[in-house]
């Protein structure tokens, strides 16, 4: 059996790398010298503290996303509306698309292809 064969195991992949994911953005808003991995490179070391809250409002983004497609794959019940599933497909495919046109190259080398799988899976979840 395949490893994404089962809308269940395509979801907890998805919120697996949601939380990765989130993770670099709640440490770039807590300051971490990782703004070459976001918002084009533009900001190389720490991002502006103002542009901090953003980082952490994507990170909590991510993982309602997560829920969303966890919920979609059957693995939990939320209480997200039914279209949270398909505004989370959109926006991964859309983040896929802004990173895969970045100027900054390890922007691009990370998470293109972690939003890549990151829609494959979204797409299996929902069986």
């Amino acid at each position: 059996m395949n490893f994404l064969s089962t809308p269940q195991w395509a979801a907890m992949l998805y919120m697996l790398l949601a939380l990765v994911a989130a993770s670099v953005q709640y440490s770039l808003a807590c300051g971490a010298r990782l703004g070459h991995l976001t918002l084009g490179g533009y900001w190389p070391k720490r991002l502006p503290r103002q542009l901090r809250p953003v980082a952490g409002i994507q990170g909590t983004l991510l993982l309602i996303m997560g829920m969303a497609v966890l919920d979609q794959g059957g693995v939990i019940d939320t209480l997200l509306p039914v279209w949270s599933f398909d505004l989370t497909v959109l926006i991964t495919g859309l983040s896929l698309l802004a990173n895969v046109l970045t100027p900054s190259k390890p922007e691009r080398r990370l998470w293109a292809p972690v939003l890549a799988v990151m829609l494959v899976a979204a797409k299996v979840s929902a069986g």
